[in-house]
């Protein structure tokens, strides 16, 4: 089956997504070369893992707002020392966007920054949370306050993981493809899914490439985010214990 391979352009720091079927297979084509020893941070209801050729350990984190948490960042961190994670191995998140936002919080902060890989098993991770480079943790006063811009090395979108995708998780994700078409006017539902997927990939690269900070054009992503997170806010949705 087809790969689309797309590229989010930031000079030195340029990397490539891959979207279609099995591309969890691919994953030595992202890994950095310097690694010689990994950490999987995975949730228990995630089935996709991937094969590695290098020594490694997998850490669940919990499902749920809650742990979404600087505490899930410090066991991960102690996990890391345990390990002996360097600088120069990897961190890979193999999950929807909330596992890689943490892993990739996580990443940018062990050694001050060390290669983070993300394997994108929900809608909204494939076209959304996993690119560009955005991280983060909740508090009490608000989602994704504590975090950090910490680019992936490369970022795998197997198409595979969607078969088992709880229906809501799905029209969760199709809520951040409707953002492209009004941001751009594409007619994102002719298109078959590996393609839509690969068409709002392309649309964000360019973007992230453009404002990598979030300084200008890029905002333009937040389509819906702020009121969605003061309407969250306000009903205490995702405040939970710390």
């Amino acid at each position: 089956m087809k790969t689309h391979r797309i590229k989010v352009a930031l000079g030195d720091r340029s990397y490539s997504v891959l979207v279609g079927h099995g591309v969890i297979d691919q994953i030595d084509e992202v890994l950095p070369k310097s690694a010689k020893r990994a950490v999987v941070i995975t949730q228990s209801t995630i089935t996709l893992q991937p094969e590695l050729n290098i020594p490694s350990t997998t850490v669940v984190i919990g499902n749920g707002e809650e742990h979404k948490s600087l505490q899930t960042i410090e066991m991960l961190a102690q996990k890391f020392a345990e390990f002996g994670l360097t600088r120069n191995d990897v961190v890979i998140g193999v999950g929807g966007g909330m596992v890689t936002d943490i892993a990739g919080f996580a990443a940018a902060s062990w050694h001050r920054g060390t290669a983070v890989v993300h394997v994108a098993t929900s809608l909204v991770g494939m076209v959304d949370a996993a690119i560009g480079g955005k991280t983060g943790v909740n508090i009490s006063q608000g989602k994704n306050l504590v975090g950090a811009f910490w680019q992936p090395s490369g970022v795998l979108c197997d198409l595979d993981s969607l078969k088992t995708l709880p229906q809501r998780e799905l029209r969760c994700g199709l809520g951040e493809v409707a953002k492209y078409h009004f941001l751009t006017g594409d007619d994102l539902l002719a298109l078959e899914m590996p393609e839509r997927i690969a068409r709002c990939v392309e649309i964000k690269a360019k973007i992230v490439a453009a404002d990598e900070r979030e300084s200008g054009s890029r905002a333009l992503l937040n389509y819906g985010h702020t009121l969605a997170h003061a309407l969250e806010r306000s009903s205490n949705f995702f405040v939970g214990s710390r």
